[in-house]
């Protein structure tokens, strides 16, 4: 892919339903572009249920991340220790390139809270976007090749819109039934809905998921 110089690609990971491998696909694939040399920043912005740490900086607790941000961001106008919200993958998974992290934040009770306690309009383009300056000082403070982004599944308007209008490209992953399907098409249709003649319109790529499909009704 061919990006302007000094932009990074931008790649937003996103599936209606959970289950379908999104994550778990996004660490293999940071770490894979990581091994090859790329400087690359993973955001987790699916805030309900974090899980990137987990994989990509096991080792590490999150004492800030994504929710921290947005909340500071709300309250200050200038963030100092910018850094102090990202973690940096062990050389076992960035190899011999770098990999960061900016996980959800440190899940407990005072988590939820604050997950409760932001509004944003993520439907704006204006300046003082706090998801739109979040990576504008990524790009400033790290330089990466490529950031990657975990969406939130469902309709929620941080996954189901600006993550998108953000992206040079969209990896969707499905299951190849009604309810994930029907679910794809309101996406579709929100983003075009929304979409303003100045949206450029990312690049998607569809992964049919190869995890076994276990209905609600079917035991865990």
């Amino acid at each position: 892919e061919n990006q302007p110089v000094g932009k990074p690609l931008i790649v937003t990971f996103y599936s209606y339903k959970g289950g379908v491998g999104r994550t778990t696909a996004l660490a293999v694939c940071a770490a894979k572009l990581a091994r090859a040399g790329k400087k690359v920043v993973v955001i987790d912005f699916d805030l309900e249920a974090p899980g990137l740490a987990t994989f990509l900086t096991p080792s590490q607790v999150p004492v800030k991340g994504v929710v921290d941000y947005l909340i500071e961001k709300r309250v200050l106008k200038e963030i100092k220790g910018f850094r102090d919200f990202f973690l940096e993958a062990h050389s076992e998974f960035s190899g011999r390139g770098q990999l960061y992290l900016m996980p959800a934040g440190k899940v407990g009770v005072q988590y939820l809270e604050d997950i409760a306690s932001i509004d944003l309009d993520l439907y704006a383009r204006s300046e003082g976007n706090p998801v739109i300056e979040l990576l504008r000082e990524i790009q400033a403070n790290f330089q990466p090749d490529i950031i990657l982004l975990d969406s939130r599944t469902g309709l929620a308007d941080i996954g189901g819109t600006l993550l998108f209008r953000l992206a040079d490209w969209v990896v969707f992953f499905f299951y190849n039934n009604s309810q994930n399907l029907e679910g794809l098409q309101v996406i579709f249709e929100t983003l075009f809905s929304k979409r303003t003649a100045a949206d450029a319109i990312p690049k998607a790529l569809f992964v049919n998921s190869i995890i076994p499909y276990h209905s609600e009704g079917d035991a865990a």
